[in-house]
């Protein structure tokens, strides 16, 4: 779970952006900037084979202006996708 808020006079490149790898994987960094924002997500991952993995991920979040319009419902903004990993290297 991830919470930000800014508040008073911020400049744009310092708003909370819900996007990029860290934050809600799956939209392209940038896409949605505001004032405040949270994100909740999980990923799982299994490991069948020393070197082989399958893992999967879900997340939703929202940004708003203000406090009160962050945890509307409707506007949230879903993610989730899955993959599998290998490692070239065996160490």
């Amino acid at each position: 779970m991830y919470f930000e808020g800014n508040f008073w006079g911020r400049p744009f490149q310092g708003l909370a952006s819900y996007s990029g790898s860290n934050r809600a994987r799956g939209y392209f960094q940038g896409r949605f900037i505001d004032k405040q924002m949270y994100v909740a997500q999980a990923e799982y991952r299994y490991r069948f084979h020393p070197r082989w993995a399958i893992n999967g991920f879900g997340l939703f979040g929202e940004v708003a202006d203000s406090s009160r319009d962050l945890f509307n419902f409707k506007q949230m903004k879903p993610s989730f996708g899955g993959g599998i990993r290998f490692n070239i290297i065996k160490d």
